[in-house]
């Protein structure tokens, strides 16, 4: 997977967004937090582009952070970043595949994929193990991915696997439905496996800093309908 524009685009990306963040980078972000704890972790972000989870992290309190990325242009937009802010020492960067992780087992407090589920197109299953063996035995891992649904509902994507793939920008996408997505997740041994849905503001409008979206992580079945991502918290 090569994009020969990355670093401009990651840069480009980065200064129009990052510095207020896409609401559903907000809320993305809150999700992911509100159910695990970085403070003082060993940190793992896999698929970590231009590292803006990696320097969330950070800023949650993470001791260090180890990003993976295939392209090797985002990780140096990210670098760069870390850089700006004199975090640098407390991020390493290592150009990888997430489905063969060169990292010993049972290393990790803290792992997770964001905004990355999608992007494979073969052994999916593969990259859920990978996390499952870096993951100690008391860590928590976050995986999360485009919901199919709400997409569905606004007629964006149609119903079949084969309407739900695609490609954009030399990127290859697919949308999951809940069911789907859990199915694949509980392919590794992990004790304890919870999918909700994040960032239901996709379909409602925040109201000051109360919104749909933290009304309706309380109703998992619910939000896992309305939310743009569902969100797999994991524990080994």
């Amino acid at each position: 997977m090569v994009v020969d524009n990355s670093f401009h685009q990651a840069r480009l990306y980065d200064e129009k967004w990052m510095p207020r963040g896409l609401p559903h980078e907000v809320n993305e972000r809150e999700s992911v937090f509100e159910n695990l704890d970085a403070k003082d972790k060993l940190f793992l972000d896999l698929g970590a582009g231009t590292l803006r989870f990696s320097l969330a992290a950070i800023q949650e309190g993470a001791k260090q952070v180890i990003a993976v990325e295939m392209l090797r242009k985002s990780l140096e937009w990210g670098i760069v970043k870390a850089h700006n802010i004199g975090v640098e020492k407390k991020v390493n960067v290592i150009l990888a595949d997430v489905r063969f992780l060169p990292l010993r087992d049972n290393t990790f407090d803290v792992v997770v994929a964001i905004e990355l589920f999608e992007h494979i197109q073969a052994n999916v299953r593969l990259f859920i193990q990978e996390v499952h063996r870096v993951l100690k035995k008391s860590g928590i891992a976050a995986i999360d991915t485009w919901n199919a649904i709400p997409n569905r509902l606004m007629g964006l994507l149609g119903m079949t696997r084969k309407e739900r793939e695609y490609r954009q920008g030399g990127f290859y996408y697919c949308y999951y439905y809940p069911w789907e997505f859990t199915r694949v997740i509980r392919s590794a041994n992990f004790s304890h496996v919870k999918v909700l849905g994040a960032n239901s503001t996709y379909f409602f409008p925040r109201l000051g800093k109360i919104t749909f979206d933290k009304l309706l992580r309380k109703f998992r079945p619910l939000n896992q309908v309305t939310g743009q991502f569902l969100l797999a918290i994991l524990l080994k």
